[in-house]
């Protein structure tokens, strides 16, 4: 006898199989009786999710899509959400999408109505708290999209009016992902027209701080790529405009939470999810989002002062001002004042007259009290105008009081009243966040609660607030004055990179030995086992030639490169049944950046370069990128490249190293790209690092970036640099077309100099406790027009007691 969860069954599978015309109103009536009696053994969900992406299906995304927008946001979260939650990694329709969608490029021939089905259901994915699946989905709808700027339209338009921030937010984080990828100057023209007309064209765009910063993003780089889109830039920019909401007072709270203690244990009660809220929020700092999201008024950024306050002045900028009124006796006196005030407080012991009435000994003790610094302020003060003695003790004053902090309580107060204010009840999400996620920590790499997710759309918002009528201090510039605010790289409350999809990368020379690849296929066995360590380690001839390391061919069509950034590392082979670190085994690693040089500076550069260990040479480092300050494909254009990148200037001179007295300037030719798995963006598997040509470099050689991982175009559209390791395994590496970077030197009149260091040494076995000797490696190469031409120093340390 066939029950009724066996029919139901049968009849949702056929859902999946019929054709378009065979379905009735009745067969959507009893879709919808076994959707609300969910006395089925499968969820109908899955059917529909089956078919979402069906052309002309009734039930597809189409269907789906009018079925969530019947409910307000929390209403559809109680079904929804928690159901992409539950269905997620379990190898269903859900996972085989993202799969699909992420595994697309531009180049794959996708009919527009399964793009447009399929960005629909992605996009519906937004709203799970499950950060792994919505982190997953954006990428996955940034890969479908990627040049088809026509389906991205449609996309925006069609979720702008959606009532979940959740969904909005990533929407256009995908149109910005989309829009970096791309250098079709009137499609991204005509995203970004849409975009402006529904977020900015008001004057008050939605109070999200992360969609605005996405939607931003998108009418940028239509104004880089000169699209000519009619604009108002005051309106795309902050300061915006909203209203300045109400901030429940501490006993409003109170009454919210009136009972929070109840059910705070590890037990069964569902007043733990609402009271887990509480914790989290208004956790004295102690707990994961009052501490580590919301912050401590140690970390001030917002002060107290609203936008139409006058600007508040640090204590050093004041003094800077003060100083421009002195006169010079009054300024003599200040310059002395502070000169004491900086150095090490002397001894309060005096110091007496050797003879009695000495004049000489006296003038010592006199000169000796005048070096005390309240001593020297009160000099300071007698020497001052009356005027000039109040500002500088209002000034002093101020430094010691700090600055007007906003209250970091009222945010926190803020944040939790909107929780339940957007519509979490015990009710909706109690069980769901008690029993399906309950208490993972402090880490961010994890699926959340529902009480979480309307934690951050509480936050985004009040962030949003305090941007559009509060002013912004930035710590880091405590004595310089004050940075307005610019967008919120700048509070490193970005949580994932749009432009990059990558999940990990299959090369790279981070924590191991590379493998060998065609950039880099130097071998190295001089492991010498019938020689003792110290013996090994003078065998300086055996290294690879660094010259074949700093050029390669390809073989797939014998293009010529030149690597301007390596990391290679040789280790000796062990047992396959042996932990690798039990035994001890012998290793050699070689690294390199490479600097521009003018021609006629670089017999200098390399004589300074040689002249001692790399170690102590001072040479600027290449700069590192990460996705909360700066998004890959934002290298070279947008404003949070300008704030990243602050007082850089394609024209400006060379960078002269500090200390070392190094005699020339040097450009560097890199930076890198760094993205972390164990972080919000839960879409990483593992750490990886790219590196890409220096925004000058970028400029000069007239490169674009491809979309494609670490790809870079020239203005033909062919390949001219790239970070190979994104592609295929092999060693940390970035090269550039060896017939392109010759052109650039020439024209600029420039030397490509690689500094070079390394060391040989023992690893693992006794060798993690004692040490067995290092042979340090430096040296310096140069490339005009010829090949590369140098040498290598060597510098063998030795354990204590060993005889060289």
């Amino acid at each position: 006898v066939l029950h009724f969860r066996d029919i139901g069954a049968a009849f949702l599978e056929s859902i999946v199989w019929r054709q378009p015309d065979a379905f009735s109103e009745d067969t959507r009536a009893v879709l919808s009786e076994l959707i609300e009696a969910d006395k089925v053994r499968s969820n109908p969900l899955d059917a529909l999710l089956t078919v979402s992406t069906v052309p002309d299906h009734p039930f597809n995304a189409d269907f789906l899509d009018q079925r969530r927008r019947k409910d307000i946001m929390p209403d559809r979260d109680a079904w929804w959400s928690t159901y992409l939650h539950r269905v997620w990694e379990t190898q269903g329709p859900v996972d085989r999408l993202v799969d699909w969608a992420s595994s697309l490029s531009a180049d794959d021939d996708v009919e527009d109505s399964v793009v447009g089905l399929s960005a629909t259901t992605l996009a519906w994915t937004f709203t799970t708290p499950n950060r792994f699946l919505r982190d997953r989905a954006t990428k996955a709808l940034v890969s479908l999209l990627t040049g088809r700027l026509e389906s991205t339209v449609r996309l925006v338009d069609r979720f702008a009016d959606v009532d979940d921030p959740y969904v909005t937010e990533r929407v256009y984080a995908v149109a910005y992902g989309v829009a970096m990828r791309s250098h079709d100057v009137v499609a991204v023209g005509n995203l970004a027209l849409l975009v402006y007309e529904r977020v900015f064209a008001s004057g008050s765009p939605p109070p999200h701080i992360l969609l605005r910063d996405y939607a931003r993003g998108v009418v940028e780089r239509a104004i880089y790529l000169g699209a000519g889109i009619p604009v108002n830039l005051s309106l795309i920019r902050p300061p915006y405009k909203s209203t300045w909401p109400d901030i429940p007072r501490k006993d409003d709270i109170e009454a919210l939470t009136s009972n929070w203690q109840q059910g705070a244990s590890a037990g069964g009660d569902l007043e733990w999810s609402r009271n887990r809220i509480r914790h989290s929020v208004m956790g004295d700092f102690l707990n994961d989002f009052a501490r580590y999201v919301i912050g401590t008024e140690s970390e001030p950024c917002w002060l107290s002062l609203r936008l139409d306050e006058d600007r508040w002045q640090s204590p050093g900028e004041r003094i800077n001002a003060f100083i421009g009124k002195l006169s010079d006796a009054e300024r003599l006196a200040y310059e002395r004042f502070k000169k004491i005030e900086n150095e090490p407080s002397p001894s309060l012991t005096l110091i007496r007259p050797v003879h009695s009435g000495g004049e000489h000994s006296l003038s010592r003790e006199v000169e000796q009290q005048e070096r005390r610094p309240d001593i020297s302020r009160r000099l300071l003060m007698s020497r001052l105008t009356e005027a000039h003695k109040l500002e500088l003790e209002s000034i002093l004053q101020a430094k010691t009081e700090g600055s007007p902090r906003f209250d970091v309580r009222a945010i926190q107060r803020y944040v939790l009243w909107r929780v339940f204010d957007l519509g979490w009840t015990i009710e909706r999400f109690g069980e769901f966040d008690r029993f399906s996620i309950g208490d993972h920590g402090r880490e961010a790499n994890k699926p959340e609660r529902m009480g979480k997710k309307y934690q951050w759309l509480a936050y985004h918002e009040i962030l949003a607030h305090l941007s559009d009528h509060y002013q912004y201090r930035e710590p880091s510039f405590n004595d310089e004055g004050d940075r307005q605010y610019e967008g919120p790289w700048q509070l490193l409350v970005r949580d994932i990179d749009p432009s990059c999809t990558l999940r990990s990368t299959p090369g790279g020379t981070s924590w191991g030995p590379h493998k060998p690849a065609w950039w880099g296929d130097a071998e190295y066995a001089a492991w010498a086992n019938e020689l003792s360590h110290q013996d090994w380690l003078a065998l300086e001839t055996d290294i690879p030639k660094v010259e074949d390391l700093l050029q390669a061919v390809c073989p797939g069509d014998g293009s010529y490169w030149v690597n301007v950034c390596g990391h290679f590392v040789w280790r000796e082979s062990h047992p396959i049944d042996v932990d690798p670190f039990d035994i001890e085994r012998r290793e050699l690693g070689l690294q390199w950046d490479a600097y521009f040089v003018r021609t006629d500076d670089v017999d200098a550069f390399m004589d300074w370069v040689g002249s001692s260990d790399y170690s102590s040479r001072s040479l600027p480092e290449p700069s590192s990128l990460y996705l909360y300050y700066m998004f890959f494909g934002e290298c070279g254009w947008s404003p949070a490249f300008d704030y990243s990148f602050s007082g850089y200037d394609s024209n400006a001179s060379g960078v002269r190293p500090e200390g070392g007295g190094c005699p020339v300037e040097v450009w560097p030719s890199t930076v890198s790209y760094t993205s972390e798995s164990g972080v919000f963006d839960c879409s990483i598997d593992e750490y990886y690092t790219l590196h890409l040509p220096h925004p000058e470099l970028l400029e000069g050689l007239g490169l674009r970036w491809s979309g494609k991982a670490g790809d870079y175009l020239d203005e033909s559209c062919k390949l001219a640099a790239f970070d190979p390791t994104a592609h295929e395994d092999g060693p940390t590496s970035l090269l550039i077309s060896k017939e392109l970077l010759k052109q650039h030197l020439k024209e600029r009149g420039l030397a490509l100099c690689w500094v070079v260091y390394g060391e040989q040494m023992v690893i693992g076995g006794k060798a993690q406790s004692e040490f067995q000797g290092r042979l340090n490696i430096s040296g310096v190469y140069k490339y005009t027009d010829q090949e590369p031409v140098g040498y290598l120093r060597f510098n063998r340390h030795l354990p204590e007691g060993v005889d060289p």
